[in-house]
């Protein structure tokens, strides 16, 4: 767990009231334990009614879940992502067929807590419906804009299906802004095989499953 998305200083002001509101309910547990030998003997290699333990599982407890309400904005600033999405890539490919860029289409599922964003993307044949490549991120940043805008920057790793043979495995880039109103990321991207282009996704449901086909 790292805190790089949260407010510096009202997260040092929501420790020190943790810290004042648990101290004495550990203290209060711990004496209450030490009225049984056998728990006090259990409590002195475990403890976890300490006032650390206590706040750390508090810490995680918004870290993993409560971040999520708007509640907690004031100690955390970022949107919510989790989900799946579902749209279109267009690459600065060309296709020989058609003599014009190629667009996949492309599923992206996200999964997020207050401190990471994990994304895994998966493209495909627009027409066949069938699997291309799929890809997942390497490190990843979600930067708030001077306008409100958040964008979500990543470097991803993508892997084509077995059966492609004119493609390999390639490390790349993308860009993406994220439009809370209507839940869709748009941006572009770059790869070490020298093409770029733009991904445009709209929200689709909460649940990830996976695979590029639900």
């Amino acid at each position: 767990m790292n805190f790089r998305y949260y407010n510096s200083s009202n997260l040092v002001i929501l420790i020190l009231i943790l810290i004042f509101l648990i101290s004495p309910l550990s203290a209060c547990i711990e004496k209450k334990i030490s009225e049984y030998e056998d728990l006090n003997i259990l409590y002195g290699y475990v403890g976890i009614f300490s006032t650390v333990t206590i706040l750390t599982g508090v810490l995680l407890l918004i870290d993993r879940f409560l971040w999520r309400f708007s509640l907690f904005n004031w100690l955390i600033d970022v949107p919510n992502l989790n989900g799946r999405y579902e749209g279109e890539l267009t690459s600065s490919f060309i296709d020989p067929s058609t003599n014009l860029p190629t667009v996949k289409k492309c599923v992206m599922e996200i999964s997020q807590n207050a401190s990471k964003i994990c994304v895994h993307s998966y493209y495909g044949d627009i027409a066949t419906n069938n699997q291309t490549s799929q890809g997942f991120s390497l490190s990843e940043e979600i930067v708030k804009n001077n306008n409100g805008i958040f964008e979500v920057f990543y470097i991803f790793s993508n892997t084509p299906n077995a059966l492609i043979n004119q493609l390999h495995h390639h490390l790349g880039t993308s860009n993406l802004k994220y439009f809370p109103d209507i839940k869709v990321l748009e941006g572009e991207y770059f790869n070490q095989r020298g093409l770029k282009g733009t991904i445009k996704v709209s929200f689709v449901q909460k649940e990830t499953v996976g695979r590029f086909i639900i």
